[in-house]
């Protein structure tokens, strides 16, 4: 099968035909891995990331952590 690599934004995109996608697959949303192995690209499905709440926490340092913000006085019940 042949296709066309064509431009996304100022990435460079290839389209999976219909019947690829159904033999590997594939479906919109999956996460993919692509690796570059004696000139041929290949491209592997991934299973979604698993995460735990205590994990992510566990990232969070001062560094990456936002600053409160302030949105004005109460306008409503927001607190009841």
């Amino acid at each position: 099968m042949k296709v066309r690599i064509a431009r996304w934004g100022k990435d460079l995109a290839v389209r999976i035909s219909k019947q690829a996608a159904e033999s590997a697959n594939l479906r919109e949303g999956d996460y993919v891995e692509m690796s570059v192995s004696k000139g041929a690209t290949v491209i592997r499905k991934k299973s979604k990331p698993n995460y735990r709440l205590d994990e992510l926490a566990r990232r969070i340092t001062p560094d990456n952590r936002h600053p409160e913000t302030e949105w004005g006085p109460e306008k409503g019940s927001e607190f009841c």
